[in-house]
């Protein structure tokens, strides 16, 4: 307000200056047109020309405000129903996002009706005809967001998903890869086109997939591990069915143990391997390695046959697992070569070394198997006596193996099934690189 009233009072002033000025500006001016003569002095005519000069200027503004107006009123009209349009599609994304569909779709018609057909308004429509049950509408709308550049991956993706939802895994697989050729730098997708690949067999592309779901910070880095060594391990298969050579082979089974050292398939196979290319000590190591990884008895067997198979092999075996942790899988799987050995008391103190609070079925059935090599009482020998009552009895060992948690198996982390042997997909619910030794 000051600042206007300074500016008011200083053009004033600058008038009564200027109005002074040309009042002491002596000169006449004499007109004459069709016959007429005026004279007036110079500055009266000068002031007089200023003024319609300034009327020109103020009509030419009104008359624009004038012929602006209709124009101006439209586009207030115009903001207004795309401010409101934008609410609605606020409010129908919030919607779709809470799984509203009814709610969606209300308000994606309002949205298209007061801002026309535009790339967010048809996405809504199609989440919304998606959550309300109308797959073919949800599809025209997808359709319609492929057609364009800015928003041909969310079209596709969203094809992809209804495809899926379909059960036609070949067309969803198709899509999904022209998706991916888009933007491969969306995790959501890139996880669903990784289980398809795999779920295809593909295992290159769904290397590729997985590298960008892995971008996903919420993706569980040990389930992504797993996921790339299931795939090399397939890798190495392939190379050694189609006879592409053992160089082929190793560098997969390298690759698959490098992400996950104790999978014992890939164990397995990548020791038997150097064996035949002649590298004993390598296929040592490997079988080393995953036994401190997983303790698994199939492993914990190739490693004592890889040792001698012997009491001296035992006596390593024993030294390998005190330095992997006495992992308590690891001192059943070590007790039971033991006995293999004849050697009942070595076995028993294994079994003695694992946490009571860790004994489990497969434990005390160990056990159980033991009490039978349990030396036998003589009241003669009272030592002997003793260490005979330190030996849990069959019945004892029985009845806690009856109790006892489940012993450690090829268990699926997702649906939780129970395998006999360890499969890339699993044998219950289909999903890829979930089967593990837990």
């Amino acid at each position: 307000m000051l600042k206007r009233l300074i500016t008011i009072a200083f053009l004033i002033t600058i008038a009564g200056f200027a109005a002074s000025f040309l009042n002491k500006q002596p000169g006449m001016t004499t007109l004459e047109w069709l016959g007429w003569s005026v004279e007036a002095r110079t500055s009266l005519l000068v002031v007089i020309a200023v003024g319609i000069i300034w009327l020109a200027i103020m009509l030419d503004r009104i008359i624009g405000v004038i012929t602006g107006l209709p124009g101006r009123i439209s586009g207030s009209l115009n903001s207004r129903r795309q401010e409101q349009g934008h609410q609605a599609l606020a409010i129908g994304l919030v919607a779709a996002s809470a799984g509203d569909g009814r709610e969606a779709m209300r308000q994606s018609k309002k949205a298209k009706r007061l801002m026309g057909e535009a790339p967010l308004t048809d996405l809504l429509s199609a989440q919304a005809a998606s959550l309300t049950g109308d797959p073919d509408a949800a599809s025209r709308y997808f359709e319609t967001l492929a057609e364009h550049r800015e928003t041909a991956f969310f079209g596709k993706a969203g094809l992809m998903r209804l495809e899926a939802e379909r059960g036609d895994d070949n067309a969803a697989l198709a899509i999904g890869r022209e998706a991916f050729a888009l933007n491969q730098k969306a995790p959501g997708l890139a996880k669903a086109l990784y289980a398809l690949e795999a779920q295809h067999g593909h295992w290159e592309k769904a290397i590729d997939a997985l590298h960008a779901a892995a971008r996903d910070p919420d993706m569980d880095s040990k389930a992504v591990n797993r996921g790339f060594a299931t795939l090399y391990y397939k890798l190495a298969e392939d190379d050694q069915h189609h006879d592409r050579g053992d160089g082929a082979v190793l560098a997969h089974l390298n690759k698959a143990l490098k992400y996950d050292a104790g999978l014992p398939p890939a164990v397995l196979a990548a020791a038997t391997l150097h064996h035949a290319m002649g590298k004993p000590r390598k296929a040592r190591n490997v079988l080393q390695a995953g036994f401190h990884h997983t303790p698994h008895p199939d492993v914990a067997m190739a490693l004592f046959d890889d040792l001698g198979g012997d009491e001296a092999a035992l006596s390593k075996l024993i030294k390998i697992t005190d330095q992997g942790g006495n992992h308590p899988d690891a001192l059943v799987d070590v007790a039971r070569l033991a006995m293999g050995q004849k050697l009942w008391g070595e076995a028993k103190r294994l079994l003695d070394m694992v946490p009571e609070e860790s004994r489990d079925l497969k434990t005390w059935q160990v056990y159980a198997d033991l009490a039978e090599h349990a030396p036998k009482k003589s009241n003669k020998d009272k030592d002997r006596d003793a260490e005979s009552a330190e030996w849990p009895q069959q019945h004892y060992a029985l009845t806690m193996a009856a109790k006892a948690k489940r012993p450690t198996a090829w268990q699926c982390s997702s649906c939780h099934g129970v395998a006999e042997d360890w499969h890339a997909h699993c044998p219950d619910c289909g999903h890829f690189a979930t089967v593990g030794w837990r």
